[in-house]
């Protein structure tokens, strides 16, 4: 449910307690009425202005939240188990943690879930609901949801993230060896109207690649793959050795798209100078022309007004002689 949005910490921390919130606010504009897992920490670290803040994931875990889980489920801030959600109401069955408790609930309402939804604890989300105030603190080690990721797991992730990262180097690729080719050396290129606007159609799909948001994703994913788990099958080996082959070029398409990207953008301020509120500037030839034009005119002038009192004084002699 939100694993499109909220990959990994990385990327919580990247975007912030508020795109968290309007994350969840998203989410829980429509009933969750299946039985999903959740977990929340009233205390996540965002780093910078938001500080710690609450933060909560609805539905299956990818596996670096899973190992965020694990690490740290002796925590007082943090709980996990199962939900649903009906008629504003978030029920919370607590299977993981030491944060059940009324006034860390009290936090995730006030500042993350309010006012478009309130949770409480239930002694189950299973049958009729029986809201309780407080939750024992659990501790269940080999909770399946919540317990380290499963080589089958990080295989299923792979697919996405592989899909992902092979669809977008083809993007690039091809906007590289395309209309990147030809912004090579902007001082030789044609400018043309098509041109324009096939760099700002590129730029449109660089954007919607977030391709700065993926990479922190990937490569965190990669990081977090345990040793142990690569030595033991040899898929999830051939995987990770993929993943860091994929991470390698895309990091540097990366850095040739930065470059294209900027030459991009000044084509795109690129117009035709007769359609501009502006006048157009004026080259050197043409100031030389236009110079040379007024000199002439400024001479021609001075000589005529020269000429006029030879010509005033030839039609008085003219008169004293008739």
């Amino acid at each position: 449910m939100m694993k499109a949005k909220l990959k990994d910490p990385t990327v919580a921390k990247k975007k912030g307690f508020g795109h968290v919130r309007n994350t969840l606010k998203k989410l829980l504009k429509e009933p969750i009425e299946e039985v999903t897992p959740f977990f929340y920490d009233s205390a996540f670290d965002y780093g910078g202005v938001d500080g710690e803040m609450p933060l909560m994931f609805i539905g299956v875990a990818p596996s670096l939240w899973k190992k965020y889980v694990k690490a740290n489920k002796t925590s007082k801030t943090l709980v996990a188990g199962r939900c649903i959600f009906q008629d504003g109401i978030l029920s919370l069955e607590i299977k993981l943690g030491k944060g059940g408790k009324n006034p860390v609930l009290k936090l995730v309402n006030k500042h993350l879930l309010k006012p478009f939804a309130k949770a409480q604890f239930v002694e189950s989300v299973e049958g009729d609901l029986v809201a309780v105030d407080e939750v024992e603190d659990k501790d269940q080690a080999n909770d399946a949801e919540f317990d380290s990721p499963t080589v089958q797991l990080l295989l299923d992730e792979a697919q996405d993230f592989l899909a992902q990262a092979e669809s977008s180097r083809d993007i690039l690729s091809g906007i590289l060896t395309g209309v990147g080719t030809q912004l090579g050396n902007l001082s030789d290129t044609i400018v043309s109207d098509a041109l324009i606007k096939e760099t700002g159609q590129a730029l449109m799909a660089i954007a919607s690649l977030a391709l700065d948001d993926f990479l922190i994703s990937f490569e965190a994913w990669i990081k977090g793959i345990d040793p142990s788990l690569t030595k033991a099958n040899k898929d999830l080996d051939d995987v990770k050795k993929k993943a860091e082959a994929l991470l390698t070029e895309l990091k540097q398409q990366d850095k040739d798209i930065d470059k294209f990207a900027v030459d991009a953008e000044k084509l795109q301020k690129v117009q035709n100078p007769t359609d501009s509120p502006v006048p157009p500037v004026e080259t050197s030839a043409s100031n030389a022309m236009k110079n040379g034009f007024a000199n002439t005119q400024n001479k021609t002038s001075d000589l005529a007004l020269k000429a006029v009192p030879m010509f005033n004084s030839i039609d008085k002699s003219h008169s004293e002689l008739g």
